[in-house]
């Protein structure tokens, strides 16, 4: 993805900073993003939106293969994950106030500029900034495996914690 203010990755070294910017925002708005009903419909939001894709396509075989049922899967799951990562970031921006010096000093980071500089950038690029950072493969990789980490029943789509490894080798 090409950014046009982000100018690295985030890092497990992020981690610490989010966290205390979480803690001081109203964490029952973040985990009403990850409520057990959010998730659900995120996972059929997403079923619906891959099943438009792939009714595009020629006649499905009844049948997958293993590998194709894989691939489904893992969309299925990055696609609910990148919906709740969008939920988050509205959470985020509206409780901005609450965290305005740490979220600018973790921005400017983010883009390799100093708060202040970060500061004096046009209104618009706070939000092409989260953007940004919240469409990164890193941030969705981020909150897909948090929700591989919660324990979804199986009618939706998503196994368990107990067949999804979090770490593979």
């Amino acid at each position: 993805m090409e950014c046009k203010y982000v100018k690295r990755k985030l890092g497990v070294r992020d981690l610490m900073p989010v966290v205390r910017m979480l803690s001081r925002l109203r964490i029952s708005d973040f985990k009403e993003c990850f409520s057990r009903d959010n998730l659900n419909d995120a996972v059929e939001t997403a079923k619906k939106k891959l099943q438009r894709k792939t009714s595009d396509v020629s006649v499905q075989e009844e049948e997958n293969s293993l590998e194709e049922k894989k691939l489904k899967k893992d969309a299925l799951v990055k696609e609910a994950g990148a919906a709740v990562a969008l939920k988050a970031a509205e959470v985020l921006l509206t409780n901005l106030p609450l965290i305005e010096d740490d979220l600018m000093d973790f921005l400017a980071s983010m883009c390799d500029m100093e708060p202040k500089a970060y500061r004096e950038l046009p209104p618009g690029a706070l939000l092409v900034t989260l953007r940004e950072i919240f469409s990164s493969d890193e941030a969705q990789d981020f909150f897909t495996e948090a929700a591989r980490l919660l324990n979804w029943d199986s009618s939706s789509g998503i196994s368990s914690t107990g067949n999804t490894p979090v770490l593979q080798s």
